[in-house]
């Protein structure tokens, strides 16, 4: 090869050289300034879109810093000091357009004052850079040190862990749910799914379950023709409700992507309230055991849903199913005579039910085995088909951009092991029924995930932190439910008749 074309190969080598250190030292500063914001102020939003634009600016002003051709270097400067000042706008603009928040004035100041910054931070890395070469730092041998250095950290940072304990102690907690695929294909008949998708169409009045006492009896009789005739019309979900009774158990499937299906509370909901809303007019009526019966058959429903849940979604259906069913005999004790002979079937009905503190940790734990839940799935949103959707290309790009980044902030099994390590402790909670201690370590999980200067994994633990729901209602229904469950049947033992 002639000496001239292997200069001119040497130097488009240096350019790439230079161009991915720069990179790298852009990156690992953008990521440390992060970790300083998470530091004093816990707050994961828009956390994403603040790193990938703080990159893009880093990297303009790391050329600058590396320029080393004083030629060049003046209008290299105004050309990175505009691109980079545009870039840093743009995604910042982005941002708030992905955010759905409008162009207030507000937000405006903060653009400008960001821009600002950027200004700063040109004129302080230009002086930088004078030290740097009076220093010598920037000596073909210094950027070989700093490559080895800045590789070494790299590697720290996808360097992951080895599989937690808490892993195999949360699926053997939830050990022993029913998976059977034709019970749970039952279930899912009007949810968008092979084999179901049946459309539903609710009746136009909606029934208003929050009244209490006079007002619900007022409020049942001054819709009395419109229960009755639109439970008349619910042919076919009534149909759906009696074969998902007929079964001894109903299967369920844990959850392991986004397209997954579930069931869906819509028809569920729909025909609860119209079934229970005409038991409570039965027993208005004189007919206590028929009403008892009714409330019953569709408490028996939610308990079958419960007992084979594997996600939240269906075990709070579950749960709120049971609710209303249990209100809806206190209902019918309160306004009937009920007979000794069904007393005693609704409450043999009860005592099935019963989840205990066991129950609240399946609860709690369901969850746990979805789609962040396993490192396989973790893994994907380091690979180059994360992010391609149907966006808009800038956001396309942005996306292609962390993606690039990805391996520098994701360990997918120390992110698996922190997802289990917090499922966890919140079941150890809500098993001892400890809902307060469950919603003060809820509350500490932000500074504990993202409150400290820990550079590794800084992706993972957002995501722990995005994903983690807000138990404490969902807890609080169980043990609601658990509670007049327990009331209940003591009164179905005790308690007389009192017309």
């Amino acid at each position: 090869m002639p000496p001239s074309r292997f200069a001119s190969v040497l130097r488009v080598f240096i350019v790439l050289f230079d161009y991915a250190l720069v990179v790298g030292i852009a990156s690992i500063a953008s990521l440390w300034w992060l970790i300083a914001r998470l530091a004093f102020n816990p707050d994961p939003s828009r956390i994403a879109q603040d790193y990938t634009s703080l990159v893009v600016a880093a990297t303009g002003l790391g050329l600058v810093l590396f320029c080393r051709s004083a030629r060049w270097r003046l209008w290299r400067m105004a050309l990175v000091l505009a691109l980079g000042t545009i870039g840093w706008l743009f995604a910042r603009s982005l941002e708030l357009e992905s955010t759905n928040v409008g162009a207030t004035w507000g937000e405006a100041h903060l653009l400008i004052g960001q821009g600002g910054a950027f200004l700063l931070a040109v004129v302080a890395l230009f002086a930088l850079r004078r030290l740097a070469l009076a220093c010598g730092w920037l000596s073909s041998g210094s950027r070989v040190a700093i490559t080895v250095v800045l590789a070494g950290y790299l590697f720290y940072l996808n360097h992951d862990e080895a599989v937690a304990p808490s892993i195999a102690r949360n699926h053997a907690a939830m050990a022993g749910r029913c998976e059977d695929e034709a019970t749970y294909r039952l279930t899912l008949r009007y949810t968008p799914s092979p084999g179901g998708g049946k459309v539903f169409t609710p009746p136009a009045h909606v029934l208003d379950f929050s009244q209490k006492g006079e007002k619900r009896t007022a409020y049942l009789r001054a819709h009395q023709a419109e229960i009755e005739a639109n439970w008349a019309a619910m042919t076919e979900v009534r149909a759906w409700w009696a074969e998902m009774a007929a079964q001894p158990r109903l299967g369920d499937r844990p959850g392991t992507d986004f397209e997954q299906p579930f069931i869906r509370f819509q028809p569920v909901r729909t025909y609860f309230q119209y079934a229970l809303a005409l038991a409570e007019l039965h027993a208005l009526d004189g007919d206590g055991d028929g009403a008892l019966a009714t409330a019953g058959d569709v408490y028996a429903v939610g308990v079958r849903l419960e007992a084979s849940s594997c996600t939240l979604v269906r075990g709070m259906i579950s749960v709120i199913t049971q609710k209303q069913a249990l209100e809806t005999a206190e209902f019918v004790l309160d306004h009937a005579q009920v007979s000794p002979a069904a007393k005693v079937r609704f409450a043999a009905q009860l005592a099935v039910g019963t989840g205990g503190g066991l129950g609240a940790k399946r609860l709690m734990l369901m969850d746990m085995t979805n789609f962040f839940g396993t490192t396989e799935a973790i893994a994907m949103l380091k690979s180059p088909a994360f992010g391609r959707s149907d966006a808009g290309w800038p956001m396309r790009i942005m996306g292609s951009v962390s993606e690039l980044l990805g391996f520098t902030t994701l360990n997918p099994q120390a992110t698996s092991n922190r997802i289990n390590d917090s499922y966890e402790k919140l079941a150890a909670y809500v098993e001892a029924r400890d809902l307060a201690g469950m919603k003060k370590w809820d509350e500490r999980l932000s500074a504990e995930q993202l409150g400290r200067f820990q550079a590794k994994n800084i992706s993972g633990r957002l995501l722990v932190q995005m994903t983690m729901p807000a138990f404490d209602k969902v807890e609080q229904n169980y043990w609601e439910v658990e509670d007049h469950r327990a009331v209940l049947a003591k009164r179905l033992q005790d308690t007389p008749f009192a017309p």
